[in-house]
This record gives C-alpha cells, structure tokens and sequence, in this order.
C-alpha cells in the first residue's frame, strides 16, 4: 500500500477568501476554513512535515487486527511509479514474498522505502494555496489477496510529528500611531481607524 501526495489548488476545493470576505470561486465548498464543513471534510496535511500512516482490518469475525505499517519514504512522491518497481506478493512458485527491511533503519532493503509508513511532505513548488491530501494506492494484486480474509480496512494515522514551532503573520506598523497597517487592492496602505469624519468615537 502505497501513499501518495494529492495536490489540489484551494480555489476549486475549499474556495479562496479575499480581504473583504468574499469568496467568487468555482469550489462547491466556498469560504475556506470559515466554513464548517470544509474543516470536517478537507483539513489537509502541512507540507514539510513528518507523518505515519498504518492499516487496520476488519476481520472475518468483525474483531480489528492490529495497525499494520504501510510503505513510508523520505518524500511523498505524487505519482506510485515513483516508488520504483512494486514487487510481486508472490514469486514464481507461488510461494508468499517476503520484503527484507533493515532492522537498523526500517529502510526496505536496497531503496529508500520505509517499511514504517513513515513519510516527509514537500513544499509544494507551485504558486498559489493548495490543499495536501493523501491518496493511499492498493495493488490490485494486495486486494485479490485480501479477498475472503478480511471483511474491510480502513487508515489510521500517527499523531503529527511537529517540525514547524508555530504558523504566523506579521504585519507592517505605522511609526507614528504605532497601529499595525494592511495593504489594500490598490496597493495603498490603510489603517483601521477608530474615529469617524465627525471626530466620533466608533
């Protein structure tokens, strides 16, 4: 089982909101985070950061199995083919294959695959706000063989790795009132300002 970066630009999944509060994106799911059921639904995971992943199955008898690792790497490609050559479940005998990881380092033997599902997303190199999620890629030849075994499966993730100590914004400052300033459509600075044209305390 093989996890893979899905990349998807905000404005067509989660909306873009503009400084105004607006939103005139094509996304279904306008207003980003503001919107309750895109915080249920599409919280994606952070770029350059350290993840695991593993897999619980729903045995016949409707018990759960253990979690069982799934392929981790050093950075989480896009595409499965990227993983190199996916090796056979079962060689040409018949006999079950069985992967040889290195006990010192969890690294599958000979690549840079992890047999922990441990993973690294990338920043991603494209302009813009996107949404990572991960796509989890099953061979066809791994569900013909769980067939008859198991009753489903479903992923569960680690508790995130933080590698990022915080997430913030600074904003430029006006030296004589000292109140911080943003930057409107047309380039010019504005403050917010507390006293109306009538010298009125808003």
């Amino acid at each position: 089982m093989y996890p893979t970066l899905d990349e998807t630009k905000a404005s067509e999944l989660i909306g873009e909101v503009d400084e105004d509060y607006s939103d005139n994106t094509i996304s279904q799911n306008n207003y980003e985070y503001f919107n309750t059921y895109n915080i249920y639904n599409y919280v994606g995971y952070w770029n350059e950061e350290i993840y695991r992943l593993g897999v619980v199955y729903l045995m016949s008898d409707f018990t759960l199995s253990p979690v069982f690792n799934i392929r981790g790497t050093k950075e989480l490609p896009k595409e499965v083919k990227d993983y190199g050559e996916v090796p056979a479940i079962f060689d040409e005998e018949g006999e079950r294959n069985y992967i040889s990881v290195v006990e010192s380092s969890f690294k599958i033997e000979g690549r840079e695959d992890n047999a922990k599902g441990v993973f690294y997303i990338p920043k991603s190199e494209s302009a813009g706000f996107k949404v990572n999620g991960i796509k989890i890629n099953i061979p066809r030849a791994v569900l013909d063989y769980l067939q008859g075994k198991i009753k489903g499966l479903f992923f569960v993730r680690q508790k995130r790795i933080p590698t990022i100590l915080c997430q913030a914004m600074t904003l430029p400052m006006d030296t004589q009132s000292e109140l911080p300033m943003l930057s409107g459509t047309d380039g010019k600075w504005f403050i917010e300002g507390f006293l109306s044209k009538e010298g009125v305390l808003t």
